[in-house]
């Protein structure tokens, strides 16, 4: 089952976001502020990697698989580098 990270800090659209992404098989994780974002990104990078692997550049540019990004995001401490 793939996830998704719902950050948002409203209880009421966290509830609608969920019930729709459930709706749609999905897992939903969610996160009321950014640097529980943060957190969960972190935690759980394999769960973005599938998200950051269709992002692409718009402008052509070299190959880039997301896999540094990712790397870097491992690396973070997010309550102290945010």
């Amino acid at each position: 089952m793939e996830t998704i990270l719902v950050v948002e800090d409203s209880r009421p659209m966290q509830r609608t976001l969920q019930r729709l992404f459930e709706a749609d098989s999905l897992n939903v994780k969610i996160a009321s502020d950014g640097l529980a974002g943060l957190e969960h990104v972190v935690d759980l990078r394999r769960l973005f990697a599938a998200c950051l692997g269709e992002v692409r550049p718009a402008a052509p540019g070299p190959a880039d698989d997301g896999g540094d990004f990712l790397d870097d995001l491992a690396g973070l401490d997010p309550p102290g580098q945010v």
